[in-house]
């Protein structure tokens, strides 16, 4: 409806000025008004379409009317010499000064008009873009809280708990702890960033659980600076990342993981691994973890290198 609407309103425009040059000049009951009016209707409409263009023209605002300003006087200068030198219809009614001081003002209706249907649109389109952002930030937030709760990392936790208590291994007590402080941490939904020395203590906590029996099939480093450890990342980021090498990689005693977590520069972390790819259904925690970085502004957020043996993601710190 709103683009019908639109596309009358040269014409509603048009035919409403023409009335009022009309009336104001006299000119209804002018030998060959019909014309003139006919001619003067073309004029107007053409002069809505040349502002319409050049506002189309320009991202800028200023640069926009300054253009519109200038097109706006060439061209009620060409049309009123066009009639003044060829055809006589209009300008014998008025003198040139006054029907180019009319016709300037004139053209500020359609110039008004356009730019407060693009700023209402402008307007409209960024409410519902930020209803748009602010709907994946929660879609973010519970995926990110699903795959967190991860039913299979749960599994195998207990099930390592299970020989542990049974065998009386002294590591039970650590173990125990270590996964009631991932749970903690991921009960805790309301946080969207942490400092990395925190998603860092809940990466360690992570791996460790999930190495706990298979020590020589998983291997990990971790050298990281302590003067990076304020910056802040999106929580759980590392220990998504190192779900993903376990995830995605075939590994045993005798072909072992090995994951490297450093940093090339202060504001940014690594996290690499020897690439041995198992066929499983594919993940989106990357994509949820890039959409985490777009929701806090941050471009370029996350970057994955693929080399032929190993494979990196490099994620910002802010």
């Amino acid at each position: 409806m709103e683009k019908k609407s639109n596309s009358y309103a040269p014409y509603i425009f048009a035919f409403i000025y023409t009335l009022i040059a009309s009336s104001t000049r006299n000119l209804f009951f002018v030998s060959g008004y019909a014309w003139r009016a006919m001619l003067y209707f073309l004029i107007l409409v053409g002069m809505w379409r040349c502002v319409e263009w050049l506002l189309s023209k320009f991202e800028n605002r200023w640069l926009r009317w300054i253009y519109v300003i200038i097109g706006i006087n060439v061209y009620n200068l060409a049309w009123i010499g066009l009639d003044y030198y060829t055809f006589q219809i209009i300008t014998p009614f008025s003198p040139i000064k006054e029907l180019l001081l009319s016709q300037f003002v004139t053209a500020f209706s359609p110039l008004i008009f356009i730019e407060s249907i693009n700023w209402s649109k402008a307007r409209e389109n960024a409410q519902i873009e930020n209803l748009r952002l602010q709907a994946e930030n929660i879609e973010a937030k519970f995926k990110l809280l699903k795959e967190q709760v991860n039913p299979e990392f749960l599994y195998y936790s207990l099930s390592n708990l299970k020989k542990m208590v049974n065998s009386k291994d002294p590591q039970t007590e650590d173990y125990i702890l270590k996964l009631a402080d991932v749970y903690r941490q991921i009960l805790k939904k309301e946080r969207n960033l942490v400092t990395l020395k925190e998603d860092l203590a809940i990466l360690k906590n992570y791996l460790f659980l999930m190495s706990y029996g298979r020590e020589a099939a998983v291997q990990y480093e971790i050298s990281v600076s302590e003067t990076s450890h304020h910056y802040k990342l999106p929580i759980f980021a590392l220990q998504s990342l190192a779900d993903n090498c376990l995830k995605h990689n075939d590994f045993s005693t005798e072909n072992p993981l090995y994951i490297l977590i450093f940093q090339k520069n202060s504001h940014s972390i690594t996290i690499s691994n020897n690439y041995q790819e198992k066929t499983i259904p594919t993940s989106k925690s990357m994509e949820q973890l890039e959409m985490r970085y777009a929701h806090e502004g941050i471009e370029n957020g996350v970057i994955t290198e693929t080399e032929t043996s190993t494979y990196s993601t490099t994620l910002k710190l802010f």
